[in-house]
């Protein structure tokens, strides 16, 4: 399983989670621990492996930035994901 699609996955459902957010940062709310659960495919039309997620987020306010730190768990592997969330500059 590709460490970056996981990535890109988490990050994504987080920020359409929160897309109602009154925040004028809606990355902000996302400060703290999150776990869940959920499933994922290696590739598309792949059979759903069940999937465990930790996750610890921090924000910088000043770059608008969303750090994500965490460990995924799939049947048999443990996967370690990370990377940031950038708010964009309108009109970028």
């Amino acid at each position: 399983m590709k460490l970056s699609l996981i990535g890109c996955a988490i990050a994504f459902a987080f920020c359409v989670a929160f897309a109602k957010s009154v925040h004028a940062d809606p990355l902000a709310g996302m400060v703290g621990v999150w776990t869940g659960s959920g499933w994922a495919r290696q590739v598309p039309g792949a059979a759903k492996e069940a999937l465990r997620c930790r996750l610890s987020n921090t924000y910088d306010a000043a770059k608008r930035r969303l750090d994500i730190n965490g460990q995924c768990a799939v049947p048999g592997k443990r996967l370690e994901i990370g990377g940031p969330v950038v708010v964009a500059r309108q009109g970028a």
